[in-house]
């Protein structure tokens, strides 16, 4: 029987990082204390989507940054609709002003 992690939540990130506990043994933790109770306390649960999303996050690694992918993304936006000609430049326009293509607005996060 397993015992849900009763730390902090940055003790937990620490317990993952130094291989204590996986991400997939504490949310097992957390389903089996979970199922062990009588309180119900939870309206609605998608342990398989918990598992899945858990696989997802281990098949992308450590080493994912999404800030820097969204920077990427950006980028890559820009170089793509860059030196467009007047006949493109027109299209382009109308594009965004027709909501098919999202306006460049400056000030996100990732600008």
């Amino acid at each position: 029987m397993a015992t849900p992690w009763l730390g902090d939540a940055c003790s937990l990130v620490d317990a993952f990082r130094a291989g204590d506990l996986s991400p997939l043994e504490a949310l097992d933790a957390c389903i089996e204390a979970y199922e062990r109770t009588p309180l119900n306390p939870y309206s609605y649960t998608n342990f398989d989507e918990a598992r899945r999303r858990e696989a997802v996050l281990k098949a992308i690694g450590d080493d994912w940054d999404p800030v820097e992918v969204l920077a990427q993304e950006d980028r890559a936006y820009a170089m793509l609709y860059s030196n467009l000609d007047d006949d493109q430049q027109r299209i382009y326009d109308d594009l965004v002003a027709a909501g098919v293509l999202p306006d460049r607005v400056a000030g996100r996060v990732t600008d």
